[in-house]
């Protein structure tokens, strides 16, 4: 839960509901009546402290068993990467490009925000984030290279806001039957977008607000 502070409270049930098997209103709703967790008036979510350094305790106790599972940039510095250990969610915030770590941890991300960040390249042929991945958030939209471009992805929520310069949209959307939620908000620079986004039959939400340059939409 202290991965998604700050993040809109329908979206991260309904991907908690993907990752749980649907069990994550009910989840969400006894640590609401505990005060563990709350949501602003803008329907964000707030974590008390109490959950928040429970959780970094566990992920920093290299005994337990979710030791590494999380990852983050504090202070400019990557935190919480342990060899061996498969990252579950990331929050990448302000990553320079010089900034080390094994990419081939994050093949098993379900969660992963790479914000205001300098993606470093990727060196090993073939790599490629989990199809299991189920949010993804950016303002960059090189990381849809980072997405598998075989099978079916079960992804359900993809933000990609802010992305200068960006005129087509790339992306393997005709594998993304699962998505739930687009967000393309301030992309001013898109004129079109992929005709695969037609297909989308679990697609509730598109935003394009502030995208002034599209000239046509998918039938």
């Amino acid at each position: 839960a202290t991965v998604l502070r700050g993040q809109p409270k329908h979206l991260a049930i309904a991907v908690w509901s993907s990752w749980h098997d649907g069990n994550a209103r009910i989840w969400f709703e006894g640590l609401e009546r505990r005060s563990l967790l709350s949501c602003d008036n803008k329907g964000h979510m707030q974590v008390h402290d109490v959950l928040a350094a429970l959780a970094r305790g566990m992920l920093q106790d290299p005994g337990s068993a979710y030791c590494g599972s999380r990852l983050w940039v504090e202070g400019g510095i990557v935190k919480g990467a342990r060899q061996g250990r498969p990252v579950v969610a990331a929050c990448l915030d302000n990553m320079a490009s010089k900034d080390t770590f094994e990419l081939a941890g994050l093949s098993q991300a379900r969660i992963l925000f790479v914000r205001w960040a300098t993606l470093p390249t990727i060196g090993k042929q073939g790599w490629s984030l989990s199809s299991d991945l189920l949010w993804l958030q950016s303002n960059t939209l090189e990381i849809l290279h980072w997405l598998p471009t075989q099978g079916q992805l079960k992804l359900c929520v993809m933000q990609l806001q802010h992305p200068w310069h960006q005129q087509v949209l790339p992306g393997p959307f005709a594998q993304s039957a699962a998505l739930q939620y687009l967000d393309l908000s301030y992309c001013s620079d898109l004129t079109s977008l992929p005709e695969s986004l037609g297909i989308l039959s679990r697609l509730q939400r598109l935003d394009l607000s502030k995208c002034g340059s599209l000239t046509s939409l998918p039938e």
